[in-house]
């Protein structure tokens, strides 16, 4: 993963790691989650073309990956960026961004179904 893993804020729950400082290229991580996924938390927040909803999860607890309200106010966004600390660079955790919001923390994924 790529966040914010010094040994100075080291935590119970995290790891230390080598503080990049910046995004790296997708693929250069080379270590896969438990999924045999690369690169999926850490380097940048991932846009999700879910809506955001505070209590949607709690509504649907038992739901087989489900996607969200159908319409909303703001996006999610998941998995971390490079500047983050450990607890927020996971699939998880999802925040919430108005959906035209820039940075340079933030990108997405294309997916084939």
């Amino acid at each position: 993963m790529n966040f914010y893993a010094l040994l100075e804020d080291k935590q119970p729950y995290s790891r230390v790691g080598e503080f990049r400082g910046q995004t790296v290229p997708v693929g250069s991580l080379n270590t896969p989650n438990a999924l045999g996924l690369h690169d999926m938390a850490g380097n940048v927040w991932e846009w999700c073309h879910d809506w955001y909803d505070a209590g949607y999860y709690a509504q649907s607890a038992g739901a087989t990956n489900p996607s969200g309200p159908g319409s909303g106010q703001f996006r999610c966004v998941r998995g971390g960026s490079w500047n983050y600390y450990p607890p927020y660079c996971q699939a998880a955790f999802r925040f919430i961004r108005i959906p035209y919001f820039r940075s340079f923390r933030y990108g997405f994924r294309l997916l084939r179904h």
